[in-house]
């Protein structure tokens, strides 16, 4: 969670079914605060969710007696990768902005300016391998490029870039579903499924 006096950013999501109570609890006290500095006292605050589709069907309704409760003291920013999981009272409230994901050359970009940084050298052509192991994903790639730096330094263009273990994991169970279609393998993968969803990787990022 990052905040400041004006604003907060969090996501609900992280907490499970319990996102009901953190939707109520926080927004609610965000809104009803006042800044210390009267002097630069704002006539509203601003609130960031993350992975608003995530979140349950009970605290996407709280969020919207939240949204119509304290319209006049805070702006909401929610975010999302597919607005088709957000309930429609929700998005009937909200201005649409769609934005896309990242180039593969801006992902390349950020890696090697978060690197310029921190003080490391990364050649141009594994920032580009690893953008695009990432799938346009630039928290995948970042993650991704932390474990290269891990792996090994100095950096090699030729560096093999290492994929998450759970990305390993459910190739592994694509390749067992293709190579035998029977009642034994359905409950192998059927496992494996529910062991990924234990470590809480989403349902939707298992199947696609």
């Amino acid at each position: 969670m990052v905040s400041s006096n004006y604003h907060i950013e969090l996501n609900p999501s992280d907490v499970g079914t319990r996102d009901c109570f953190v939707i109520q609890a926080v927004l609610k006290e965000m809104a009803q605060s006042q800044q210390i500095d009267s002097n630069s006292q704002r006539s509203y605050k601003v609130v960031v969710l993350h992975e608003t589709d995530r979140l349950t069907k009970q605290a996407q309704q709280a969020l919207r007696r939240t949204m119509e409760k304290y319209a006049a003291t805070c702006r909401l920013i929610l975010c999302c990768s597919s607005s088709s999981q957000v309930m429609s009272p929700i998005r009937s409230r909200c201005l649409h902005v769609r934005v896309g994901a990242p180039t593969v050359e801006e992902i390349a970009n950020v890696l090697l300016g978060i690197c310029k940084k921190e003080n490391l050298r990364m050649p141009e052509a594994l920032a580009v391998k690893i953008a695009e192991s990432s799938e346009r994903n630039l928290r995948r790639a970042i993650l991704t490029a932390e474990t290269c730096r891990v792996q090994e330094y100095p950096f090699r263009e030729d560096q093999k870039v290492t994929l998450p273990d759970w990305q390993l994991y459910i190739r592994s169970l694509a390749q067992k579903i293709l190579t035998q279609q029977s009642p034994q393998r359905l409950l192998e993968v059927r496992t494996g499924f529910y062991e990924l969803i234990t470590h809480c990787i989403p349902t939707t990022v298992i199947i696609k």
